[in-house]
């Protein structure tokens, strides 16, 4: 699977890029034929101007493209609450081509 990463004005971005490909590589142990991902990381400010992690993932599969968007006030935690909605979406397309 090929896995495109957009980081821009983020630091650490190696340390960070790494994560980011160890995580959503494991999204292969529940769909095997996954085409690419595409994984925007952007730092935001909110209303109460705290700093915000904003991580939108989005996963291309055969007919089909998943997409995840979640924030926090860390990349990481917003990486794993993106991996598991698209792993929950993963689960739930196999479920249903898998009934028809």
């Amino acid at each position: 699977m090929e896995i495109q990463i957009e980081t821009p004005n983020v630091e650490n971005q190696d340390k960070l890029e790494e994560y980011i490909e160890k995580k959503v590589n494991k999204l292969e142990k529940f769909f095997d034929n996954i085409i690419d991902a595409h994984v925007y990381l952007k730092n935001e400010q909110d209303k109460g101007n705290l700093k915000q992690r904003n991580v939108e993932l989005k996963l291309n599969i055969p007919a089909t493209t998943l997409f995840a968007e979640e924030k926090s006030d860390s990349f990481e935690k917003s990486v794993d609450m993106a991996v598991k909605s698209i792993e929950r979406q993963l689960k739930k397309h196999k479920e249903k081509s898998r009934d028809h």
